[in-house]
C-alpha cells in the first residue's frame, strides 16, 4: 500500500484515477495523510465516498475495470473528488 504524507504546510494534491492506478501496486490503494490546511483534488471527479473508519475517509472509482481506492485523512477538510 502506497502512502503520501502532505506535511506541515498547506499543500494541494491534484491527482487523477489513472495516476493513482499507475503509482500503486496491484491493490490499487493510496493513503493520503495531512491536516486541515491541505487539499486533495481530482478535477474529473467521479469518486464515491464509501464511509469513514480509523481516521480516514474511503473513496473509490472504477477505471479500466479496476477499482481504485483512496483513503484520505479525516483531518483534510478540503476534498474535491466527487
Amino acid at each position: 500500500v502506497e502512502q503520501i504524507q502532505l506535511g506541515a504546510d498547506a499543500h494541494e494534491l491534484e491527482l487523477s484515477v489513472s495516476t493513482v492506478r499507475d503509482m500503486t501496486d496491484s491493490n490499487n490503494q493510496l493513503i493520503i495523510s495531512g491536516d486541515a490546511n491541505d487539499s486533495v483534488v481530482d478535477s474529473a471527479g467521479g469518486w464515491s465516498l464509501q464511509g469513514s473508519a480509523g481516521g480516514y475517509s474511503t473513496y473509490t472509482k472504477v477505471d479500466s475495470g479496476e477499482t481504485i481506492t483512496l483513503k484520505v485523512d479525516d483531518d483534510i477538510t478540503n476534498i474535491n473528488l466527487t
